[in-house]
């Protein structure tokens, strides 16, 4: 495989994250390691499933509850969530990145625990709460 088509890293936002204001966090790594010769993609899933969410307002940073309580997770988001997973992780994987850094805040934890099933698809993660 031509290694000029390949990714260094792939920055991955996990859902849970606000609209209103982009992730500034992994945007800053991504311009700071390009300028440094390093090839970086970033991936907002936050924004991805906001696009095709119905109930809106769990976006709003105000009311996490729905990304910190594993119930209502597994109730309201996850089911909306599952499908999304495999275009995700198949997209992502098409950029043959060398690795992949997961961004997650403390209210995406419900988030966190189901990041398992990306490594099922037989590359490795680890994550750094930001």
């Amino acid at each position: 495989m031509d290694r000029a088509n390949n990714l260094d890293l792939a920055l991955v936002m996990c859902p849970g994250w606000g609209v209103i204001q982009p992730p500034v966090g992994i945007s800053y790594l991504k311009g700071f390691l390009q300028n440094s010769g390093i090839k970086v993609k970033c991936f907002d899933l936050s924004l991805e499933l906001y696009k095709v969410f119905p109930e809106k307002e769990y976006w709003n940073l105000n009311y996490p509850e729905h990304f910190i309580i594993p119930e209502l997770f597994r109730r309201d988001i996850f089911p909306i969530l599952e499908p999304f997973i495999n275009i995700w992780t198949e997209q992502i994987l098409s950029y043959h990145p060398r690795v992949v850094g997961f961004s997650l805040f403390s209210f995406s934890s419900a988030v966190e625990k189901n990041e398992a099933r990306f490594n099922n698809s037989g590359w490795r993660s680890r994550s750094n709460k930001d």
